[in-house]
């Protein structure tokens, strides 16, 4: 849909030479996102901090117990006294895992894009000894190519980001209380990172049934 001149503030000089008329899908995507930014500030500052911590010692601890994962430190927040403490804190870690052939590098891209699908398919038929953590479907930030020091080919890196609903809640977490919601988010990011381990024991097998994903990766 043409882009019109409601989108902009009244007498907006780019606008002049568009055509009146609104955009109803991006009015409904501003009232969902005006209700997410609520419910996120209604939350104490100081709870947003903490969450946010918790959310990054949990990610940061599942990484450090595994000696083939590495995480790589994003660019820290620019931010000014003004902000509030949540708002200088790191939210998104990106990370990548060394590729267990060759135990130099890091997997490839296109290792990672593979990893990436099957983080989001239901396993558990092919690997029916590990059940419970290859069933989950984890859905995180899907890989990036990051070049190498050496001149070899890009490696891939995963992302996991802190969303405004790690803070807020969702309705399906309601009847639990703030702990009990947070420790669920957090064991379903210890979940992200036990999958992870079932397919790099089971690459061969879980390459072979290249099963479908619950997700688009796009």
């Amino acid at each position: 849909m043409p882009i019109s001149q409601d989108e902009f503030f009244p007498g907006c000089p780019a606008a002049t030479m568009l055509q009146p008329g609104g955009n109803i899908g991006l009015a409904m995507r501003w009232h969902a996102a005006l209700a997410e930014m609520q419910a996120f500030f209604d939350v104490s500052v100081e709870k947003r901090a903490a969450i946010i911590e918790s959310f990054g010692q949990t990610i940061r601890a599942a990484i450090s117990e595994r000696p083939r994962f590495a995480l790589l430190p994003p660019p820290e927040p620019i931010r000014d006294v003004r902000q509030e403490a949540w708002e200088r804190m790191v939210s998104v870690f990106p990370f990548a895992i060394v590729d267990p052939w060759t135990e130099r590098n890091f997997l490839g891209f296109e290792k990672m894009q593979a990893l990436y699908r099957w983080l989001n398919a239901d396993l558990s038929g092919i690997l029916p000894h590990e059940r419970l953590a290859s069933s989950r479907i984890c859905h995180i930030g899907q890989p990036i190519a990051l070049p190498n020091k050496n001149g070899a080919k890009p490696f891939g890196a995963l992302r996991i980001s802190a969303g405004a609903r790690l803070v807020s809640g969702e309705s399906s977490h309601a009847h639990l209380s703030n702990g009990e919601r947070l420790e669920r988010e957090l064991q379903d990011v210890r979940a992200v990172f036990e999958k992870i381990d079932v397919i790099l024991r089971n690459w061969h097998v879980v390459e072979a049934a290249n099963l479908e994903t619950r997700y688009s990766m796009f």
